[in-house]
Order: C-alpha cells, then sequence, then structure tokens
C-alpha cells in the first residue's frame, strides 16, 4: 500500500463513489454508505467533476437549515 492509501484509505472507493452518483444515489445515502460525512462525499465529487463547488456550497447551506 503506497503512503497515500495509507493515508487515506477511502480513496480507493472513489470508482464505487462515481458509480453510484451517475446512477443516481444521493449524497445523503451514499455518506451512510461509505461511513463519512455529506461534505467530504461533496468534496470527492468536485474533485471529480461531478459536481461544480458552487452547487456543493449552495447544498451544504440548504442542509444547515
Amino acid at each position: 500500500m503506497d503512503q497515500r492509501s495509507a493515508q487515506y484509505p477511502n480513496t480507493g472507493d472513489d470508482a464505487l463513489l462515481i458509480e453510484r452518483f451517475t446512477a443516481g444515489t444521493d449524497v445523503a445515502a451514499l455518506a451512510h454508505h461509505f461511513g463519512r460525512r455529506r461534505s467530504a462525499i461533496r468534496s470527492r465529487l468536485v474533485k471529480h467533476g461531478l459536481m461544480d463547488a458552487e452547487e456543493a456550497k449552495l447544498r451544504w447551506r440548504r442542509e444547515e437549515d
């Protein structure tokens, strides 16, 4: 296991995250499945170009209400 994988073990789940998100699974369900916060899931989606950073911020603000 390389150093980055040891430090960030969930990065190997990105392929599954992308697959499920493009199939229509919502962020809350993805967060539950991966045991991560919704903000972490949104960050990964932004990183992979599947969600705009501004959209992610707007979703975060709506969830705060």
